[in-house]
């Protein structure tokens, strides 16, 4: 059911729209950071990019892709401003995950494999797949 906004008008989201027609929702990341510093970067995305890009989709039941873009200063005499800047070759990896997964949606079920991963932090064998307020293994069992 819609959640109802101030107003009392219902509110559609993505998520609400791609649980409504059954398709995954693939979330292009960005970062805060400036291209060199991402790249040269061995964590990733910064502490601020991780919020935004990773853990409240993933909440949401997105599927977290790459880095899409990076942040860029531009200075003039009148303003001083960060804008978002494409990172081309990892859109074309987005698009290429999405032509997979359309790929995956007609492919009949018998030909498809499926390889389930559980997180393993910290390295305790009553550990794997733990999630803060998650249960990652009883997940599995119902979709499977």
């Amino acid at each position: 059911m819609a959640k109802a906004n101030r107003s009392g008008k219902p509110v559609i989201g993505i998520l609400l729209y791609s649980n409504f027609i059954h398709v995954p929702v693939l979330q292009g990341m960005s970062t805060y950071q400036a291209y060199e510093d991402w790249e040269t970067n061995l964590r990733g995305l910064d502490t601020m990019s991780l919020t935004s890009n990773v853990y409240y989709p993933e909440f949401d039941g997105q599927i977290i892709t790459v880095t899409i873009a990076y942040c860029q200063l531009i200075e003039n005499d009148i303003v001083q401003k960060i804008v978002h800047k494409p990172i081309y070759e990892r859109i074309n990896k987005i698009c290429r995950l999405a032509l997979n997964w359309a790929k995956l949606a007609i492919k009949p079920n018998k030909d498809k494999k499926v390889a389930i991963i559980f997180h393993n932090m910290p390295p305790r064998n009553d550990m794997i797949g733990c999630a803060f307020s998650l249960d990652s293994p009883q997940s599995v069992y119902l979709y499977v």
